[in-house]
């Protein structure tokens, strides 16, 4: 695993200084970037900042950039960790195609690589669009793993993979049926229920009516959770809603 060093110029004008590991899996077609900033002093938690798009990509910002800038990690004492894919990340196992085996390459080979530089440390989640289904997805499937998820404007709700490039990660119907979130909310909110929030619903721009649902889907199925619809945003990282979002998930923590 190459191991090299990045340079951010903040908002203020100070260096801010990351690393970023090459990995290497049988579950992605080529090599993967790993990001990973570390403040000097953080509360053993890891922000995992979960991409939108392929490979590292501006389309619609950056989160570890964002995160960055902002000082999040100085602020509320978390390392920032950055993974990318080499297919639009759904964060899911193709049925059939061992290259896009999404969830297994992010459980298998680069949870264990961040827990090796920060052992012991609360994993927390955070996305919007696909990735904010990724949150949600990891987090109730894996709920031992992952102490907590916020999730922003993201399509929560759908029942079919007929949009947005997913047929190419889940392959078909069947290969969506274990990742479609009103089925795992319906299935996992026992575990959930009578406990403390680890579940964070925020602002809307594409996906108002999937939040919505979401966060009534909860509310019927008493899943403790923070809810906030009152902000449009621009459905980007750097629209304004990633520190709220990452102030909850301290407070959860």
């Amino acid at each position: 695993m190459a191991v090299a060093g990045g340079l951010l110029r903040g908002q203020s004008g100070q260096d801010l200084r990351y690393r970023t590991y090459s990995i290497r899996s049988e579950h992605q077609l080529y090599d993967n970037v790993l990001r990973v900033y570390a403040p000097a002093q953080h509360e053993k938690k890891v922000l995992y900042v979960l991409p939108v798009n392929a490979d590292v990509s501006y389309r619609w910002g950056d989160g570890f950039e964002t995160a960055l800038r902002l000082r999040l990690g100085e602020r509320h004492g978390m390392v920032i960790v950055a993974p990318s894919f080499t297919h639009w990340p759904w964060y899911a196992d193709h049925p059939h195609n061992a290259k896009i085996r999404q969830e297994r390459y992010f459980l298998s080979d680069v949870v264990p690589v961040v827990d090796r530089l920060f052992p012991g440390a609360k994993r927390l989640l955070v996305g919007f669009s696909k990735s904010g289904n990724g949150g949600m997805t990891l987090l109730l499937r894996h709920p031992q793993l992952f102490h907590a998820a916020a999730v922003w404007d993201a399509p929560l709700m759908k029942t079919a993979p007929d949009q947005f490039g997913m047929n190419e990660i889940f392959g078909d119907k069947a290969g969506f049926a274990p990742y479609t979130i009103p089925r795992l909310l319906e299935q996992k909110a026992a575990g959930f229920r009578g406990g403390a929030k680890r579940i964070a619903l925020l602002g809307y721009d594409a996906f108002a009516e999937h939040m919505k649902q979401a966060h009534e889907a909860m509310q019927r199925l008493e899943i403790p959770h923070h809810y906030d619809n009152s902000t449009w945003r621009a459905h980007r990282w750097d629209s304004g809603w990633l520190e709220e979002a990452v102030r909850l998930l301290g407070e959860m923590s």
